[in-house]
C-alpha cells in the first residue's frame, strides 16, 4: 500500500461518491458453478461515472515478469492525493487464456477493494486455479494436538488509549465517520477494514497508524 503524503480530499470525495454508488448486480454465469456473479463491467460500469463526478479515477496497471505477475490498482483525485495497492496473480498455466483470466479477476478484485464495493461470493476465477484441482489431497495430520492458545498466543489488541488518540487526530484534519476513520486506519496498516474490523486491530498495527497519522498532519 502506497499514498500521497495526505489523502484527507481523497477521503472525502471517495466517502461521497460511495453513498451514491448504485447497485452493482450480478449480470454474468459461471458456467461450472451454475451461479451468478458481477464480472468486471458490471462492477465498472455503473460505478465509474459516480467517482468521475466526485474527481476520482482508477488506473489498474499489470507488471512483473513471467513468474512474479502482478497488478497495482492507483486511485488518483483531482487534489493531486493518490494511494495505490499492488496485488500478486496466480496464473499457473503459461498461455494468454489463463493470464487473461487471471488479470480479469485481479482487476475486479483490486477494483471492488479499492472503491469499497461489497465483493459478491466470487467462483469465476475457475482458468487461473485450474491447475490446482489437479494438485494431490493431503494426509490429514496425525501428530500430537497443538493447544494454539498456549503456543501461538495472540498479539494484544488495540488499547483504549490508542482508540481515543486515532479520533482525535483524524477530527483535526475532520475525518470522523467510522467508516472513514477504518478507510484511514486501514490503508495505514496495509490491509482494508472494516468499522467492525477497526475495533479488532492488534496494539503494533494501531501504534503504526498512530505514527503515520501524524506524520501525514
Amino acid at each position: 500500500m502506497q499514498m500521497s503524503d495526505s489523502i484527507g480530499e481523497l477521503t472525502k470525495a471517495l466517502a461521497a461518491a460511495q453513498v451514491e454508488m448504485p447497485k452493482v448486480i450480478k449480470g454474468a454465469l459461471n458456467p461450472h458453478f451454475n451461479s451468478a456473479y458481477a464480472d468486471l463491467a458490471d462492477v465498472v460500469g455503473p460505478t465509474l461515472p459516480v467517482l468521475a463526478k466526485h474527481g476520482l479515477a482508477v488506473m489498474q496497471l499489470p507488471g512483473g515478469g513471467i513468474d512474479n505477475q502482478s497488478l497495482t490498482t492507483l486511485m488518483t483525485h483531482v487534489s493531486g492525493e493518490w494511494i495505490s495497492t499492488t496485488m500478486p496473480m496466480f496464473v499457473p498455466q503459461a498461455n494468454p487464456q489463463a493470464q487473461m483470466s487471471a488479470l480479469t479477476y485481479a482487476r475486479r478484485a483490486g477494483y471492488t477493494s479499492m472503491v469499497g464495493i461489497a465483493p459478491d461470493a466470487d467462483d469465476d476465477g475457475n482458468a487461473a486455479t485450474e491447475a490446482a484441482k489437479a494438485a494431490p489431497a493431503r494426509t490429514p495430520y496425525k501428530g500430537r494436538v497443538i493447544d494454539t492458545k498456549t503456543e501461538y498466543p495472540q498479539p494484544p489488541g488495540v488499547t483504549t488509549d490508542q482508540r481515543a488518540e486515532i479520533k482525535a487526530l483524524l477530527a483535526a484534519i475532520e475525518i470522523t465517520t467510522p467508516d472513514d476513520i477504518a478507510l484511514i486506519v486501514g490503508s495505514h496498516i496495509g490491509r482494508q477494514l472494516t468499522v467492525a474490523g477497526l475495533k479488532r486491530i492488534t496494539e503494533a498495527e494501531a501504534a503504526t497508524a498512530i505514527a503515520k497519522i501524524k506524520e501525514a498532519a
